[in-house]
């Protein structure tokens, strides 16, 4: 779907996570494999990590550029 919506001119593409931090490293991956690396990825997690989670995620993405991950923890949660 991504591919799809690059093709149509978006130049920034979502990808939602927070569900299942491995599941989540996959998605993005998959994403920035198929889009390529000139288009911008956001991450939005809808709170949907723990701290834990999100280090993990985010050590495992560090070689993935990204533009912002928005919401990784709990509302409220600011660490």
């Amino acid at each position: 779907r991504a591919k799809e919506r690059v093709a149509v001119g978006f130049d920034t593409i979502k990808v939602k996570t927070g569900t299942d931090p491995a599941a989540d490293v996959d998605r993005v991956r998959a994403v920035r494999e198929a889009i390529g690396p000139d288009i911008a990825i956001m991450i939005d997690s809808n709170g949907g990590w723990t701290l834990p989670q999100a280090l993990w995620c985010l050590e495992r993405l560090a070689d993935i550029p990204f533009t912002l991950v928005e919401q990784p923890l709990d509302r409220g949660d600011y660490l």
